[in-house]
């Protein structure tokens, strides 16, 4: 999944999103090329101008007339009734289940594009402009597809003291390769660089507080932010055992160059010895589980199921350092069709952290991929990314979802649709469930909103959501929302 998202606390942010009219010759669908009998109209519906004519009866002589016993004779007999020929019966066409499978043309070899501008901004990173892009390739009946290729490039400039430089970096590329090996074996190898300026750190506990001190040593704008800078780089390769469970086997190799701001929250907890990992540091780590899967499409999923749990280990380095821990996880996710092309979906997010465990994934969550959990765009939307960090993560997300208007522009194929959610969670900071800093009560953090999709072909669909928390009023009374662009459905 690539896309930005809202993060820190910031002035007013402005995203927008424009269409890019990309290379337009597409390859006519084979399905459209079809004759009609396989393009829908049921074949074997009966129809009247094939079907054979029965020959005629034979026409019997009328019988002779006869005579009554006075000698007169009888009223001759009426003609039998003849039946009314029956009236053609039409073809009937197929019915197509609005909640069934997206009609994909899988076989018709060609490549689709698609790609949108990112611009934004704020306060803190200046004027942000970028680049999300997906390549595809259908042919032979594969799905999802052949390969993929993912794209986004995103970067601000900003006027720090006056020169003007580059504030804020995001650059992914990934690669999706789903039928290696005569289908066996499926790898996404991917590479990944952020530098964010204003990431969230709020201290650690599900009782923390976005509430400036009254005397802050260092700047106030960023007391609860830090600059986070990480090169990524990883594998997720799925290898079928038995339809439809497949093993996952997971390496990700992370530098990292995070920083504290001085007088900043983790400036604080760094001197308290409560965060670990705040210096240069290498972190590799090894995730191995099970992912079962049953959904009826991967790019908007209409029913089925698509469970992942797993085992993670890490080790930083040098290896005499401070990081050496483990996760267990898992994110289970269930669809189901509502009729009309309406989706229910849900999925619950279950994380716990153990050992050594670096700052940075305490707001993280993942069996095999660490997310932005519970704030940020894969999370609690509305919560701030970072506003929560705690070893134990549990996290519910519900969606009702719906593709609908159709349109044809520059040659390529679009769909629009929309969401609405809900989503909900919490983190424990200690195994005994009673820190001080997880506060009382139930304390859960929600969010709730809805969105835009954009279809664009056959293989890409773009995001755009809104989400409101009380958390998001908290942490920046002057934009009191998440806003969230990315692709693919969240989940």
């Amino acid at each position: 999944m690539l896309g930005c998202s809202s993060r820190g606390v910031a002035s007013a942010l402005i995203h927008l999103v424009v269409a890019i009219g990309l290379l337009t010759g597409t390859t006519a669908s084979a399905r459209a090329a079809q004759p009609e009998d396989e393009r829908g109209v049921d074949a074997g519906a009966p129809d009247a101008a094939a079907a054979p004519t029965p020959p005629p009866a034979p026409v019997q002589p009328p019988p002779a007339p006869t005579t009554t016993d006075a000698g007169a004779p009888a009223e001759p007999l009426a003609p039998p009734p003849v039946a009314a020929p029956r009236p053609a019966v039409p073809p009937v066409a197929a019915v197509v289940d609005p909640d069934d499978e997206e009609h994909i043309d899988y076989d018709t070899p060609r490549t689709e594009p698609a790609g949108f501008l990112i611009v934004g901004g704020n306060s803190d990173i200046g004027l942000q402009f970028g680049l999300a892009g997906r390549l595809a390739r259908f042919a032979h009946g594969s799905k999802p597809y052949v390969f993929r290729a993912d794209l986004l490039l995103t970067a601000s400039v900003r006027d720090s003291g006056g020169s003007v430089g580059v504030a804020q970096q995001e650059y992914i590329v990934q690669f999706d390769i789903p039928h290696l090996f005569g289908g066996r074996v499926r790898t996404t190898p991917g590479m990944q660089f952020f530098n964010f300026v204003d990431a969230g750190y709020f201290g650690r506990g599900n009782a923390t507080s976005a509430t400036l001190p009254d005397v802050v040593q260092g700047n106030p704008e960023r007391y609860f932010q830090h600059r986070a800078r990480e090169l990524r780089l990883r594998d997720f390769t799925r290898v079928r055992l038995k339809k439809p469970v497949d093993l996952m086997i997971a390496p990700i190799l992370r530098y990292h160059d995070h920083a504290a701001y001085d007088g900043s929250k983790l400036d604080i907890d760094n001197r308290n010895g409560l965060v670990r990992g705040l210096r240069k540091l290498f972190i590799t780590s090894l995730a191995i589980g099970i992912v079962f899967d049953t959904r009826d499409n991967e790019l908007f999923p209409h029913k089925g199921m698509y469970h992942q749990v797993g085992q993670r280990f890490e080790q930083g380095y040098p290896i005499d350092g401070d990081v050496q821990a483990a996760s267990t996880g898992a994110i289970l996710t269930g669809y189901l069709p509502l009729g009309s092309g309406f989706v229910a979906a849900g999925r619950m997010v279950l994380d716990s952290l153990y050992g050594k465990v670096p700052y940075m994934d305490l707001y993280n969550a993942g069996p095999f991929n660490d997310w932005e959990m519970p704030g940020g765009a894969n999370g609690i939307r509305g919560v701030p990314w970072g506003r929560y960090s705690a070893p134990i993560k549990a996290i519910v997300n519900t969606e009702l979802r719906f593709m609908h208007w159709r349109f044809k522009l520059i040659g390529q194929h679009f769909r629009l649709g929309n969401d609405v959610f809900l989503d909900a969670g919490r983190v424990f900071d200690n195994y005994r469930f009673d820190s001080k800093r997880d506060g009382r009560g139930l304390g859960l953090k929600w969010g709730v909103g809805g969105g835009v999709y954009l279809q664009w072909g056959s293989a890409a669909i773009f995001r755009v959501e809104l989400a409101y928390s009380p958390d998001a009023v908290e942490a920046n009374p002057r934009f009191p929302l998440g806003l969230y662009i990315a692709d693919g459905v969240m989940f």
